[in-house]
């Protein structure tokens, strides 16, 4: 499995945190991805900074197949860094096997993210079907996000 990360990973872009409830911001964030990509890897896109509730969710993609196999879910990752979090996807069999633009489909997986209090957590890419032909392409989330209500 590897790891591929967005520019919000690799110090080009800081994260930015509300400074109170209710507030909107965005992590907006793209990554390059390797024609490597295989299933399991992972793409580590957006920051969602401590004490701060998800609200919405875009995924816009180069197509990254030269077919149309390739499906991804999108979620938070897990602690160890190596899958998503049961049960906080919010887009599940997105495909990109040509150019996309996915939506959050899963209201759930934004209610099962719960706010850490001193903790960032990485919103992140899971290729769960292989590419027929894997190509290299750009993929960009666009994170919206508040801050909680108990003021953190």
């Amino acid at each position: 499995m590897a790891v591929f990360e967005s520019n919000k990973f690799t110090g080009h872009q800081p994260v930015t945190p509300p400074h109170s409830a209710g507030e909107q911001y965005l992590s907006d964030a793209v990554a390059d991805v390797p024609a490597t990509h295989v299933v399991g890897d992972i793409i580590k896109l957006c920051v969602l900074p401590f004490g701060c509730r998800p609200t919405d969710f875009t995924l816009v993609s180069e197509s990254l197949d030269s077919g149309t196999a390739i499906r991804v879910s999108v979620g938070r990752l897990n602690d160890a860094g190596d899958d998503l979090v049961a049960d906080t996807e919010f887009i599940t069999t997105g495909n990109l096997g040509s150019d996309a633009l996915i939506r959050a489909t899963l209201p759930k997986g934004f209610l099962n993210i719960l706010p850490e209090e001193f903790t960032d957590q990485t919103i992140a890419i899971k290729i769960t079907t292989g590419a027929s032909g894997a190509i290299a392409g750009k993929v960009r989330g666009i994170l919206s996000y508040r801050a909680t209500e108990w003021g953190i």
